[in-house]
């Protein structure tokens, strides 16, 4: 387990960010609910999750309060292969950027409402960042999801000195609709842009 600089650069003992087993039920569930609070039920099932915390091309990492293990902020990151086609409707320089690299994915980000606001989002950020770079990964990719609801993702990417390669308007509606989950911000399908930022 990591250790995490939280609140105002000062060193923090009380969360720890580490890997979930994908054996670890009550974590899964743990993750699941965050992950459907900040991003919408539905978009994420238990399984997804599974899947994503068992690799080997991807990675579930959490932020846990020291004190009682409670995961509190939730993130994954995974390898891009071969197959871009996710990547075509922000513009053919974007896909043939991606081809050339070696490139990951930064696929989902959320913190438990209680604890917003105290670095624990950047500090899954840094960690999912780090595994990429673990994989030899020379790109990092995250999609954010342009929602007039708070916290917005992208802000915290450009921090990090992501530069945004494009913009998709309603990059989630199909998805949406064909997996049956409401947006948050738009109650129902969604019509949110997503921004691609590398």
């Amino acid at each position: 387990m990591l250790s995490w600089h939280l609140e105002s650069g000062q060193i923090e003992r009380s969360h720890e960010i580490g890997a979930i087993d994908p054996s670890a039920d009550a974590e899964l569930s743990r993750a699941l609910e965050i992950l459907s609070d900040a991003l919408g039920v539905g978009v994420y099932c238990l399984t997804d999750l599974a899947g994503l915390a068992r690799g080997p091309s991807s990675k579930l990492i959490a932020a846990r309060r020291s004190a009682d293990r409670t995961i509190v902020a939730v993130g994954s990151a995974e390898l891009i292969g071969s197959n871009l086609s996710y990547y075509t409707r922000f513009g053919p320089r974007v896909v043939e950027r991606l081809a050339s690299h070696r490139c990951g994915n930064l696929s989902s980000l959320g913190v438990a409402r209680e604890s917003r606001g105290r670095g624990l989002g950047s500090a899954v950020l840094d960690a999912q960042i780090a595994w990429l770079a673990e994989q030899r990964c020379d790109h990092a990719v995250a999609i954010a999801w342009m929602s007039n609801l708070p916290p917005t993702s992208h802000e915290m990417l450009e921090r990090r000195g992501f530069n945004c390669r494009g913009e998709a308007p309603e990059f989630y509606l199909t998805d949406s609709l064909a997996r049956g989950w409401s947006c948050p911000s738009c109650a129902g399908g969604c019509h949110c842009a997503g921004r691609l930022s590398v």
